[in-house]
């Protein structure tokens, strides 16, 4: 994937909303924390 052009199009949009409608949504509590005492 090439990411010189950020150009929102219609297109990467819907594919972005495709993707996030497909995925499960993410728990607000990760299982892994990266950052310690948090």
């Amino acid at each position: 994937m090439v990411q010189n052009q950020h150009q929102e199009t219609p297109e990467f949009k819907a594919i972005q909303q495709k993707l996030e409608s497909l995925q499960p949504p993410t728990p607000p509590i990760p299982k892994t924390p990266k950052l310690p005492g948090i």
